[in-house]
């Protein structure tokens, strides 16, 4: 079976970029803006606004890695899954370099900090996404922006959407519509997945991520020992000794 190739956007689906750009602009001018915005283009913002948070993030040379990840991304299953080889990942972004800064080497740090370190690559630049995500051969590509998976859709591309409060007026399949990174781990990625890798990594959701035991033991090891010890964590740990 060839081992599949997963996709990721950066800014929305891991990365908050919208929390820190709106903290600038408010910084900036006194607004109260909030991150969840409407949509994706900003228009709750005054174009003024946006147009001068756009120019001061290329003004911060570490921007790019100072962004907060999203409460409950599912970093370590992701990156154990990567480790195992279970499918190969690319995380790709339209981000640009700040000045004195590189924006590719900073999501690849940003990425390598959660626990991503064995991306197969890390794309950042305006490529043209769909032609991007076909060459690399993307068996499935998760984003937030609407329109953009529409596009991607449309050109041939697996791609899904992660909710986010900018893309609700997208009208899109709702089968194409996930309401989380794990649910499109365990509703899409896992299809792609031989049988015994979706029972290690599913079986119960997030089990990799909720376990954390000091061991050399690689991922689906862990996963066997904890299926097999009736999830008792005192049973792993002493398993993991022996």
């Amino acid at each position: 079976m060839r081992t599949p190739v997963i996709t990721f956007d950066c800014d929305g689906v891991l990365a908050n970029f919208t929390k820190m750009l709106t903290a600038v602009v408010n910084a900036r001018f006194g607004t109260e803006y909030t991150q969840d915005w409407p949509d994706y283009n900003a228009s709750n913002f005054e174009s003024a606004h946006i147009d001068a948070g756009f120019d001061m993030v290329l003004e911060e040379p570490h921007f790019w890695g100072l962004l907060e990840s999203y409460p409950g991304t599912p970093f370590q299953k992701i990156g154990n899954m990567l480790f195992e080889g279970v499918f190969t990942g690319y995380v790709v972004s339209r981000r640009r370099d700040p000045i004195g800064g590189n924006a590719a080497a900073q999501t690849r740090y940003w990425l390598n900090e959660r626990g991503l370190t064995h991306l197969q690559g890390v794309i950042v630049g305006n490529q043209d996404r769909a032609v991007l995500l076909t060459l690399l051969g993307s068996d499935a590509h998760l984003d937030d922006f609407g329109d953009q998976v529409l596009e991607l859709r449309a050109r041939g591309v697996n791609a899904y959407l992660l909710d986010r409060s900018w893309n609700q007026d997208t009208e899109i399949d709702p089968q194409y519509r996930v309401a989380s990174v794990d649910e499109f781990l365990e509703r899409v990625v896992a299809q792609f997945l031989p049988a015994e890798a979706v029972k290690t990594y599913f079986s119960p959701p997030q089990i990799t991520d909720l376990v954390s035991v000091h061991h050399p033991l690689p991922a689906s090891e862990t996963a066997r020992l904890i299926r097999e010890t009736n999830f008792q964590f005192s049973g792993l740990a002493e398993a993991s000794q022996a």
